[in-house]
């Protein structure tokens, strides 16, 4: 899904629990699209990288 947002222009958020693997899919989708990324390693099991997350994405894209 990345990938084809990506490919259409968009910025991609990737989240998952391992930043190594995160590091390498943003780098292979950036070199494919020219496109952003952003990642976050986090467990999304726990609230709290639930709500670190939020306040990230709420920050690099603002409502307009």
């Amino acid at each position: 899904v990345a990938r084809v947002l990506c490919e259409a222009g968009a910025t991609a958020v990737l989240v998952g629990d391992g930043f190594t693997r995160l590091g390498a899919v943003a780098a292979e989708i950036h070199g494919e699209t020219g496109a952003p990324i952003v990642i976050f390693a986090g467990d999304l099991a726990h609230d709290e990288s639930r709500t670190v997350l939020a306040e990230m994405v709420s920050e690099l894209f603002p409502k307009t």
